[in-house]
C-alpha cells in the first residue's frame, strides 16, 4: 500500500513539473492571429507594420523568407520598412470592411520557397492579436493569409497601397501591370 502511494505521488509530481517546464519561458501577451472583424471590433485605431521590397524582378534577387525580410532591415535587399500607429478603424471603414468579409479559401500547393517582397501586419495592441499577410514577388506565388496559403489576389496589393509612399505605390502598380514602368 506504501509502495503504492509512493508511485501514485511520484506521478503526481512528475505531471506537475512537466507542466511547470512546458510554460516556462511563455509570454502570456503572445501575439495571435485573428479574423480581421475581431481585430477591430472592439478599438478605434491599429498599428499597421509594413516591410517592402520591390516586387519587380529586377535586380535579380536570391529568395528570402519573412523572417530574413525582417531582419535584414534597413540595409539589406533593398528593404523599406513603414511602421503607421493609429491606423484608424473608422477613417478606412470601407477597406477594413471589405478584408473582414474576404473568404480565405485555402490551397494546398505548398509553395517551397517564397521570395518575400511584401509583409504587412495589422495588430491589435490591447489584444496583441494580429492579422498578417505575405506576398511574393512572381505571379505565381501563392499568398500566405495568417500562415494559411492562398490563391494570389490582387486584393491584398489593394490593402496596403493606402498606406504606401507614391514611389513604392508605383513599383507595386508596375508589377500588377496597372502602369508603366517609366510613367
Amino acid at each position: 500500500m506504501l509502495a503504492k502511494r509512493k508511485v501514485i505521488g511520484a506521478f503526481i509530481l512528475l505531471v506537475l513539473v512537466i507542466t511547470g517546464f512546458s510554460s516556462c519561458g511563455r509570454n502570456e501577451m503572445e501575439s495571435e492571429f485573428a479574423d480581421f472583424r475581431y481585430l477591430i471590433e472592439n478599438d478605434e485605431y491599429l498599428r499597421l507594420t509594413i516591410y517592402f521590397r520591390s516586387p519587380l524582378p529586377f535586380p535579380p534577387r536570391f529568395p528570402i523568407d519573412v523572417e530574413r525580410l525582417i531582419n535584414s532591415y534597413p540595409d539589406s535587399f533593398g528593404t523599406r520598412r513603414y511602421v503607421i500607429d493609429n491606423v484608424s478603424v473608422a477613417e478606412h471603414s470601407d477597406l477594413f470592411y471589405q478584408l473582414s468579409n474576404f473568404e480565405i479559401v485555402p490551397n494546398e500547393r505548398g509553395v517551397a520557397s517564397l521570395d518575400v517582397r511584401i509583409y504587412y501586419v495589422f495588430e491589435n495592441l490591447r489584444t496583441r492579436q494580429k492579422f498578417e499577410v505575405v506576398i511574393g514577388g512572381c505571379l505565381f506565388d501563392s499568398i500566405y493569409v495568417n500562415e494559411i496559403e492562398i490563391d494570389r489576389d490582387e486584393f491584398f496589393y489593394d490593402v496596403v497601397i493606402p498606406f504606401l509612399p507614391e514611389d513604392a505605390v508605383h513599383l507595386v502598380e508596375v508589377f500588377l501591370g496597372r502602369r508603366e514602368f517609366y510613367n
